[in-house]
């Protein structure tokens, strides 16, 4: 037990030096549009309003994500320090959760090591910086919770606490494999063994078999996915996803590996080794427990995001906990625990340099957002590279705080020469459209779209 303390302890420390960076920044990316819907509608209108929740979203039901931001909203006010420190509370209990329910299958180090592998991680990087994302960790929380509460056999509270874990975030609705499997496997409440793990034991006398056990769980599961799925579809008046070209099934196949190591080349090489190597060395023990266990968590880990979203490294956050946590529960003899090692260097050193980058990269729009918000409105033009969506939230969060106008802000180039310099011959009939329907901020797909409206 002291054991465990120390380890959390270093788990929480970590979390420190690794993410306690993104206390000091403001607003990002989709944050000003969430404080707009939170300052628009009333929280119910989050879970019963279609027409409310559509014009915050019409690819995804994630209301959870707007309970966090009203609640804040009300704590905080429009300073982004508060939201940022609940957003890595929570990230930081969902990994400390993480460690504990490793510890009912491995050692302290082993289990300590997964959950710091998973804190490095590409994913979890990027999860961390980005605010808008939070509803990633606490769906991860609430998830494990659910597993915690269906293996110590209180299934209603557990088929509850997971609907939770979809109204996060849709990437945990496929949940309910990983709850079966776990109940198929042999565990024990009891005590830890000689190398601090729990050993195994057979079923208590009168405990009902295993395969009823699964089928119970699975199926309050199943009600439970039924009503969220149902719920999504009359919020959405579809099923609702985001979709786009690299969304299909071969392409995640092909490219999920990325979000692991975060590098490309030798680090794709070994996560692939150690995958096949564990898979056999596990195999050799429990060949049918094995593929049932690698079935389910490739669908886990890959249904979810297939057709419905473009490959980012946080739709891979459920999966990167899925393949570190079930890697750390195989490995047992010595070779096995240095595969590990080596899988989580691997994972470690990648997460870290996408890191450092995408924090370095938008630094750029957390400084050009504090123009939009602090210099006067006469002052000189703001020419940007964010979004168009991020500065007309900072553009609408000031008029509604402060109640005054911000300097002009261009965020594309096409925007920039169409504003400011003349046409070149030939396509004044365009540049005329397109001054006609633009705004400062016009994005960049929506110039083209209107100038190839023209010129063909």
């Amino acid at each position: 037990m002291k054991r465990d303390w120390v380890v959390m302890f270093l788990l929480i420390a970590l979390v420190a030096v690794a993410h306690g960076a993104v206390l000091f920044q403001w607003w990002l990316w989709d944050d000003p549009q969430l404080i707009h819907g939170a300052m628009r509608f009333g929280v119910l209108d989050h879970f019963v309003s279609p027409d409310a929740w559509q014009q915050q979203s019409a690819a995804n039901f994630v209301p959870m994500l707007m309970l966090a931001t009203e609640i804040d909203l009300a704590l905080f006010g429009v300073d982004p320090r508060g939201f940022y420190l609940h957003h890595l509370s929570v990230l930081t209990a969902a990994i400390l959760t993480l460690y504990g329910y490793l510890r009912t299958f491995t050692t302290p180090v082993i289990a300590g090591a997964a959950a710091a592998t998973f804190a490095l991680s590409q994913p979890v990087f990027t999860v961390a910086t980005l605010l808008m994302d939070r509803h990633y960790a606490a769906g991860l929380l609430v998830s494990i919770a659910a597993m915690y509460l269906f293996r110590r056999n209180h299934p209603i509270s557990g088929a509850a606490v997971y609907f939770v874990a979809c109204l996060e975030k849709e990437v945990y609705v496929s949940l309910p494999l990983l709850v079966v499997v776990q109940a198929l496997f042999p565990w024990s409440g009891g005590r830890f063994g000689r190398r601090g793990s729990r050993a195994e034991s057979a079923p208590e006398a009168g405990a009902a078999p295993r395969w009823r056990i699964a089928a119970r769980d699975g199926a309050l599961c199943g009600v439970a996915a039924s009503a969220y799925v149902a719920w999504r579809m009359f919020m959405l008046g579809s099923f609702g996803g985001y979709g786009g070209d690299d969304a299909s099934l071969t392409t995640v196949v092909t490219q999920a590996w990325m979000a692991a190591p975060g590098t490309r080349g030798v680090a794709a090489l070994g996560v692939l080794a150690f995958a096949i190597a564990l898979a056999i060395l596990v195999g050799r023990r429990a060949p049918w427990r094995t593929a049932l266990v690698i079935v389910s968590a490739a669908i886990v880990i890959l249904v979810p995001i297939a057709g419905l979203v473009s490959l980012d490294s946080r739709f891979f956050f459920m999966a990167a906990a899925t393949m570190i946590a079930l890697a750390a529960i195989a490995v047992q003899t010595r070779i096995e625990k240095l595969l590990l090692a080596a899988f989580c260097v691997a994972i470690a050193m990648g997460g870290v340099a996408h890191g450092l980058r995408l924090r370095r990269d938008l630094s750029a729009w957390q400084r050009d957002g504090l123009y939009v918000w602090n210099a006067p409105a006469g002052a000189n033009p703001l020419f940007t590279s964010a979004n168009g969506w991020y500065i007309e939230g900072i553009q609408w969060l000031r008029r509604t705080v402060k109640k005054d106008e911000s300097p002009q802000v261009i965020s594309s180039i096409p925007g920039f020469v169409i504003a400011h310099l003349p046409p070149p011959p030939g396509l004044r009939r365009a540049y005329d459209l397109v001054r006609a329907h633009a705004v400062p901020n016009m994005p960049l797909s929506v110039e083209l779209t209107l100038r190839d409206s023209v010129l063909h």
